[in-house]
């Protein structure tokens, strides 16, 4: 709203990447972040006309997840990646180890990024690339706790993911 912000952004990926800024470069940042007893960090940096240079994502749920009135303002529209779009998917079976202590225990989450006409899918702890090889997709962690096992306290988000996507070229 109004007149344009200037800031100075640190950049550092971890583990170490390509950095999809140059010293100097005009950036649009776009940030939503909520905080209930957790951060949910919702990010993208784009160039002067639009292109995606770098999205983050740490949350509980992916934009535009919630669609009843009471969550949808703590969230951002469904478009706040785009022309990237995000769909979390929990392909595999529950994996729990036996015992007392096994709880909690998570699936092992993906997700599944869309450009265009194509789609990558790529699981937690792994990386993938999208548009021949434009894209970078970084899913360090998508996990969730399988609820019929493991009671949860009521302040206790039931998944979370964390992503990155970096501009390579």
């Amino acid at each position: 709203m109004g007149q344009p912000v200037v800031h100075t952004l640190a950049l550092t990926l971890e583990p170490p990447g390509v950095a999809p800024v140059t010293v100097g470069e005009a950036v649009r940042l776009r940030l939503h972040n909520d905080n209930p007893f957790y951060a949910n960090t919702f990010l993208t940096v784009r160039d002067a006309e639009g292109a995606p240079l770098l999205a983050f994502l740490s949350a509980e749920a992916l934009p535009d997840a919630y669609t009843d009135e009471y969550w949808s303002e703590y969230y951002p529209q469904s478009d706040f990646y785009a022309p990237l779009v995000l769909d979390r998917v929990w392909p595999c079976e529950p994996t729990c180890e036996s015992g007392p202590d096994s709880c909690p225990c998570r699936q092992r989450g993906a997700v599944d990024f869309t450009l265009a006409d194509e789609v990558v899918r790529v699981y937690e702890s792994n990386l993938g690339q999208l548009a021949a090889g434009q894209l970078e997709l970084r899913v360090p962690r998508s996990g969730a706790v399988y609820w019929q096992s493991c009671p949860m306290p009521t302040d206790t988000t039931s998944a979370w993911t964390t992503l990155l996507v970096t501009r390579q070229s």
